[in-house]
């Protein structure tokens, strides 16, 4: 690794902790001037108090050297020096963009036939002729994480009709996040403790103990990014199959929580559609078989996400700066029957506690 300020090469970490804390004093005071890391709200909101005080990890959250940003990115794209001009290129202008928008969720034989119509005898015709022309355009724009669709297949189990996982790669979901412009001045790397006066405050994730706990077994430097997940049943079909999904969003806890929860920042994204499908079994296993699929299709979005909890990934901040990252399950948020569905227990015993439904009641705290 090397000095993102002089670019002196040095073997392992605590040498580049070395070289900052000595000679390399001039170093960090450049990378200062040119980076900035936000303030965590809790010192935010307590700006016009005298008691409030707070205490950074040590080990957390280190920057390895300059990449490049996602405005970057888009500005190393072959089309930008004509973007500089036509904002909408390769597309003409603003309403031929929208009437791209509109084209899309057509499918590509209602786009063939439009663009064939007797509409545009009289009318210039968009600056795309064919279909093929159309769908070759969009694919040179950038993307952002890919949909795909996977067959569910229990071996021994048919289904009542064919059904797949639609989902997107969580990980893939965590870097476009993780990198987002939008989010440069609203971001937390570091565990912190916040005290007002004698009381811990406790609100972001970041503030809590058990991230100092997970902070501590990884290695020094490292940049934790809380996983924050939710989901519910919602219906696809009503009255034809009553087919049943749930969707999972997906957020992380980087981002703080009152730009995090505005719907207009987009912050939460939908990352796989799971089905409850039906198989032709005996009634008594359709609930087995369901929660099945459900784990099934959550270790296939959740695949990389683990591994990145354990091994870490190297990620670029917002700002342009690469981390070393870990991905753990900071919370999720779901109603009883899918808490009751994620801890694998049945319908009458709680997902929390060591307790059935006949102790729901008591006054005396349960075993967790």
């Amino acid at each position: 690794m090397d000095c993102p300020s002089c670019h002196s090469q040095f073997p392992t970490l605590d040498s580049l902790t070395h070289h900052f804390n000595t000679q390399g004093a001039q170093c960090i005071s450049a990378l200062e001037d040119g980076f900035r890391i936000p303030t965590p709200p809790a010192f935010v909101h307590g700006a016009g108090e005298t008691n409030v005080q707070g205490e950074f990890c040590k080990y957390s959250g280190y920057r390895f050297g300059k990449a490049g940003t996602l405005m970057d990115q888009l500005k190393a794209d072959k089309h930008e020096r004509h973007q500089e001009h036509q904002f909408y290129y390769l597309f003409s202008n603003e309403g031929e963009w929208d009437l791209v928008q509109f084209l899309v969720t057509l499918t590509k034989a209602q786009v063939s036939r439009f663009l064939k119509s007797r509409w545009f005898t009289t009318r210039a015709k968009p600056s795309f002729r064919t279909t093929e022309q159309l769908f070759g355009w969009l694919a040179n724009l950038p993307t952002g994480p890919q949909w795909q669709a996977t067959p569910i297949n229990l071996n021994g189990y048919e289904p009542v009709q064919d059904v797949r996982l639609i989902w997107q790669d969580g990980l893939d979901v965590v870097k476009d996040l993780f990198s987002n412009l939008i989010f440069a001045n609203y971001m937390t790397y570091d565990p912190h403790k916040v005290m007002c006066g004698t009381d811990h405050e406790y609100s972001e994730f970041f503030t809590g103990t058990r991230v100092f706990k997970i902070q501590a077994q990884l290695p020094v430097g490292s940049t934790i990014i809380p996983i924050i997940r939710t989901l519910d049943k919602m219906p696809v079909t009503c009255h034809t199959g009553g087919l049943e999904m749930h969707p999972l969003f997906l957020t992380i806890g980087n981002i703080q929580s009152d730009i995090r929860m505005q719907a207009t920042s987009h912050a939460w994204h939908c990352i796989a559609f799971i089905p409850s499908p039906e198989f032709k079994v005996n009634c008594a296993f359709k609930s087995l078989l369901s929660a099945r699929v459900f784990h099934w299709s959550l270790d296939n979005v959740s695949a990389n996400l683990k591994a990145a909890a354990l091994d870490g990934f190297n990620l670029t901040d917002p700002s342009g700066y690469q981390c070393n990252c870990y991905t753990p399950l900071g919370s999720y948020i779901a109603d009883l029957p899918e808490q009751q569905l994620v801890s694998g227990v049945s319908r009458n015993a709680s997902p929390v506690t060591l307790t059935e439904i006949a102790q729901f009641g008591d006054s005396t705290p349960a075993t967790p």
